[in-house]
């Protein structure tokens, strides 16, 4: 697609794409900063409101499972009610819960307010993203979009881990919630002047209420039932019994959505570069949730360092991260999207085999410090390359909806690598007395690469099939 079959009544003039290119990247700098700073703001926040430990993690968990179980809807709500209605909502949504949150008295009062954040992010996330493949034009623009998405991501840790530090030890904890206020009302400006109206009718939006109850449940129970088994191990019954009622949750929404003429999920979404896109992510994404959760501990445990050392040395992998948002652009004008994206998952197979051949060594610039540069670097080319391909060809008034499949599997990735890795590397230890050794991490990075290897195959078999084809 060019520029000039772009629809003139939703393309702004050519000097507003870096106005939506920088919305976006807005949007995402909110959404993923939110992790990182609240994680470090965590112990403060135990202490101020007298939380237990156990339930210290819901303040993460309330947000992430709301996200990630709304996370459908709200891309499909993008596509019925338009991108300007979705991003006014998700924006005030997450702001009203971000105010909320600085005001919480107490855990109950926190807990709602998180939930509130991750409902505005399920809304906010797809519609910025779908501003790419919509308000921008095919290309070096796009890519340019792209590098500036995956860039958000390194940039999100480093303001979080650094500046999240600083504030709450110099003003408290509310302060990183209340962070957020400026950068919407910036965003909401900038959603008023540079995203076009549309006019689709959202007559048909809650004709299938019984899909997104169905979705949104079967999503967050599944998503539960990881964070259970990964806390608690693979015989714990409460995971196991969420774990079956995702799966029944599925079964249900996929027979209900067979039965009706206006689905949540039509099936033409599901072009076959979105089917790859969504399994290959799904294997990228949890080699990377393995990598981030195994080198923190590793740090922690088999080098000594303190928690806030380990955030410190966590800042070259973020800046890994920004650097190849920066290279993005550039490998993409200059090579196929598949073929990025199979490039950027050797080397991040690379780097996690390098991160398990010198985990012994145990000395930092050796055993973390290489690895955790050039995985980061391919994982983020990778996926952005996956992304770009996944989506290309879907029409405008399905790039909602599709974002939001393609980032649900993303969360179900982070969430499973994290649960496999450490498992497997719990599984191989000898130390009677519980904690994990060199050796035991080794084997988690061996685990990381291979789901991560898992995620090339998916996306380099129809290359396979292609070639044999022609060959023939």
């Amino acid at each position: 697609m060019t520029l000039r079959q772009l629809r003139p009544d939703t393309v702004p003039p050519a000097p507003r794409y870096r106005g939506i290119v920088f919305l976006m990247g807005l949007c995402q700098l909110v959404l993923t900063t939110d992790f990182s700073i609240v994680s470090v703001a965590l112990p403060s926040i135990g202490r101020a409101l007298n939380i237990q430990p156990a339930m210290l993690s819901w303040v993460i968990s309330a947000t992430a499972l709301a996200f990630a179980g709304f996370l459908i809807l709200g891309g499909r709500l993008t596509d019925l009610l338009g991108q300007r209605r979705c991003l006014f909502a998700g924006l005030v949504l997450f702001g009203a819960g971000s105010l909320l949150s600085a005001l919480a008295p107490s855990i109950w009062a926190l807990l709602p307010a998180r939930a509130l954040q991750g409902l505005g992010a399920a809304l906010l996330s797809p519609s910025s993203f779908s501003l790419i493949n919509t308000l921008v034009p095919e290309g070096a623009p796009r890519h340019r979009a792209l590098g500036v998405f995956g860039m958000m991501q390194g940039m999100s840790v480093i303001i979080g881990l650094v500046l999240g530090g600083f504030l709450t030890t110099a003003f408290g904890w509310r302060i990183v919630f209340l962070l957020n206020v400026p950068s919407i009302l910036v965003a909401l400006i900038l959603v008023w002047r540079l995203v076009p109206r549309t006019s689709r009718e959202g007559v048909k939006t809650f004709e299938n209420l019984p899909s997104a109850a169905l979705i949104t449940i079967a999503t967050t129970l599944l998503l539960w039932a990881l964070s259970l088994i990964g806390e608690s191990g693979l015989k714990s019954g409460g995971g196991a019994a969420a774990l079956l009622l995702a799966v029944a949750g599925y079964v249900a929404f996929y027979i209900f959505e067979s039965r009706i003429a206006s689905p949540l999920v039509p099936r033409s979404v599901f072009t076959p570069q979105l089917i790859v896109g969504c399994f290959a992510g799904l294997g990228l994404l949890a080699g990377v949730g393995g990598i981030f959760l195994l080198a923190n501990l590793y740090m922690q445990t088999v080098l000594k360092f303190s928690a806030a050392a380990s955030g410190l040395g966590m800042l070259p992998y973020a800046t890994a991260v920004v650097v190849a948002g920066q290279a993005v652009p550039f490998i993409m004008a200059r090579m196929p999207l598949k073929a990025t994206a199979i490039l950027g998952f050797c080397i991040n197979i690379l780097g996690l085999l390098m991160l398990a051949a010198f985990a012994r060594s145990e000395t930092y610039v050796i055993a973390v410090l290489l690895g955790s540069i050039i995985a980061p670097i391919g994982s983020l080319v990778g996926y952005m390359a996956l992304i770009g391909n996944a989506t290309a060809g879907i029409s405008s008034s399905q790039q909602g909806l599709a974002s939001a499949v393609l980032f649900t599997f993303q969360q179900i990735g982070v969430a499973v690598g994290g649960t496999v890795c450490l498992s497997v590397a719990a599984a191989s230890s000898l130390n009677s007395s519980g904690t994990l050794s060199a050796t035991d991490f080794q084997v988690g990075y061996v685990a990381a690469a291979v789901l991560a290897a898992i995620g090339l195959i998916a996306i380099a078999m129809p290359s396979v099939r292609k070639r044999r084809i022609a060959n023939a």
